[in-house]
């Protein structure tokens, strides 16, 4: 399973281990939309 940490990198995991992410560490199964970079 593909599974998202905090800072959006993607990880694969297998089933149990990504629910355990996603349940103990605050990651995501879905993919997080890309950030906007601020204009200088």
């Amino acid at each position: 399973m593909t599974v998202y940490d905090k800072e959006g990198i993607e990880h694969e995991k297998a089933g149990v281990d990504a629910r355990e992410c996603v349940a103990n560490l605050g990651w995501t199964l879905e993919k997080p939309k890309p950030k906007k970079l601020a204009r200088k």
